[in-house]
């Protein structure tokens, strides 16, 4: 189950567009962090897919650092939300540069 999701996310990880200080919180596992940090970076850039990749990222990071598995599947849920938001705006016109 957990390579079937890996597999499903591996391409958005290899599409995240570099955000320095996001990134250098996803490189170090500092994944609540990294949440954190996006939140205030999504507050001045609603519709970035940036933020969509880092939020998505994060909170599939997190369901390695917990043992819940109510606490697994609300990360899960949370995680594909993002990536649904993020290939949503990737497929957008709008955001599309020529």
């Amino acid at each position: 189950m957990k390579k079937l999701i890996l597999f499903s996310l591996f391409p958005v990880l290899l599409q995240g567009q570099d955000i320095p200080k996001l990134q250098k919180q996803l490189n170090n596992a500092n994944y609540q962090k990294c949440i954190k940090k996006t939140k205030r970076y999504a507050k001045w850039h609603k519709k970035n897919k940036q933020v969509n990749y880092y939020f998505s990222a994060s909170y599939f990071g997190l369901i390695n650092e917990e043992n819940s598995f109510n606490k697994n599947l609300a990360n899960l849920n949370k995680s594909l939300r993002y990536l649904a938001k993020f290939y949503r705006y990737t497929n957008d016109r709008r955001f599309k540069t020529q």
